[in-house]
């Protein structure tokens, strides 16, 4: 009963994360609803998908009111999202991918998110700002970079449906650097 308790606490927190930066939800909410509340890892990965959904679905309406909402890049986006997720979701159903499984793939993106987060931190000096790192991306290759990022949302989409993360971790740099969003439309 206690550990149902801490986790609720934590999944306050957990939504005070997606409103601030929009990103955290599922890679905080899966080894929450795992390893405190004990819920096995498909039920687990199943309930962060609607929960995560339904706070960033509210989370938007504030930047809607804003003006923060491109509803071509979203629409884009979005579908191809919803196309990756539906196959990662079918492909977590397969009888080879247990719960074991499923999270050891979760922990090996968090794994190397991480290192490559830590990689990017220690080459960039400590003077340079976001802004400085997007302009020296290189541009996608293509004069069609809506290609891009539906090719993007379809691998964010089926990390998403397979193992309940990628969301928001993903979902922003590829917007900020593909669709080349302003982090405050991105997030």
């Amino acid at each position: 009963m206690m550990s149902w308790f801490i986790g609720h606490i934590i999944a306050v927190f957990i939504g005070i994360s997606l409103g601030l930066i929009g990103s955290g939800g599922s890679v905080l909410a899966v080894p929450t609803l795992v390893y405190i509340m004990g819920v096995p890892p498909k039920e687990a990965i199943a309930v962060t998908l609607v929960a995560v959904g339904s706070v960033s679905l509210l989370g938007v309406i504030p930047h809607w009111k804003l003006g923060n909402v491109r509803l071509k890049t979203a629409a884009v986006f979005g579908l191809s999202t919803m196309i990756g997720a539906y196959s990662g979701a079918r492909l977590a159903t397969l009888p080879f991918m247990s719960g074991t499984l499923q999270m050891l793939i979760f922990g090996t993106t968090m794994l190397l998110a991480a290192l490559l987060m830590i990689r990017k931190t220690s080459k960039a000096q400590t003077s340079q700002d976001l802004k400085t790192v997007i302009e020296q991306y290189s541009k996608p290759v293509c004069k069609y970079c809506w290609l891009w990022v539906m090719t993007e949302g379809i691998g964010v989409g089926m990390l998403t449906g397979l193992v309940g993360v990628g969301g928001g971790f993903a979902i922003v740099p590829a917007l900020v650097l593909l669709a080349k969003l302003p982090m405050k439309q991105a997030r």
